[in-house]
């Protein structure tokens, strides 16, 4: 029957050896380490260094296994260190990581005071522009970002109106990637065109909230997104109860290059279904 080394630790504390401290790893390591040196007759001061090797006893790939979960649980704390620096303080889930930031970057602006000899100048977040206060998008690994007013966040798929330039005015889109560049959020949109925008015109049948989906791509700073809005589907738009003022349809694709859309499958009495005007009414 195999007899367990005396130095072998019960089960429950093999379990809990993650949350031990580097330092108790490491005195554990090398008590298990010693005690290989000295079955092998070599000198105690010798250096351990790890060995791929499908030839190891037991108390060899213990010894491993500690000195791996030291070094990661050093790695671990240092990466911690360095993001508590740079982020403040640190979450495991991202969401609440960018919350909690966006929490003490307002604070901070609403509370920051500039002393000047006796003067003390209280600066309020409704004195910086849009863009000096980066208070919507956080972390750049996260795939979302949150908009300076009404604060709502933004993900691949939704639907939001963008406003690149007071000449372009504001028009809505589709986020299809956000990816970080520069110092700021990048995001993908696709742009929905109104249907006077198309090569054929808006024609009798066009809702007067219809957009056309279309394969128009653009890359833009997420500073430049205003809000949120909603695209539904003609048959979920017909069927809302309420119709508010960021409510839009889509059921047409429209491609630039050829300039024709791909309809989907529409309801035809005389002319196309629309949503504003009943088929009967001419």
């Amino acid at each position: 029957m195999y007899a367990w080394p005396s130095w072998f630790p019960p089960a429950k504390q093999v379990v809990v050896v993650e949350e031990e401290k580097a330092v108790d790893v490491e005195k554990q390591a090398m008590s298990v380490w010693k005690s290989i040196l000295k079955r092998k007759g070599l000198p105690l001061n010798t250096p351990y260094k790890y060995v791929e090797s499908f030839a190891k006893d037991y108390d060899e790939s213990y010894c491993d296994m500690l000195f791996i979960k030291a070094k990661k649980i050093k790695e671990g704390k240092r990466e911690k260190k360095r993001q508590k620096s740079i982020n403040g303080i640190v979450y495991k889930d991202p969401e609440l990581q960018n919350k909690k930031r966006l929490l003490i970057l307002k604070s901070r602006e609403e509370n920051a005071s500039v002393c000047l000899g006796n003067i003390v100048c209280i600066t309020n977040l409704n004195s910086f522009s849009s863009s000096d206060t980066p208070t919507f998008w956080l972390d750049p690994s996260a795939k979302f970002f949150l908009t300076a007013d009404p604060n709502e966040r933004v993900k691949i798929g939704d639907s939001v109106l963008v406003s690149k330039s007071p000449e372009e005015g504001v028009y809505p889109a589709l986020v299809g990637d956000i990816h970080y560049e520069n110092n700021d959020k990048i995001v993908v949109v696709e742009r929905y065109y109104s249907p006077e925008q198309t090569l054929g015109g808006r024609r009798s049948f066009h809702g007067n909230k219809e957009l056309i989906a279309t394969d128009h791509l653009e890359s833009i700073s997420s500073r430049s997104i205003q809000r949120k809005c909603s695209v539904h589907s003609f048959f979920s738009y017909t069927r809302l109860k309420h119709v508010g003022p960021y409510d839009y349809f889509s059921r047409f694709h429209y491609l630039i290059g050829g300039g024709w859309l791909t309809p989907d499958p529409v309801d035809v009495r005389k002319v196309p279904l629309g949503s504003s005007r009943l088929a009967g009414q001419t």
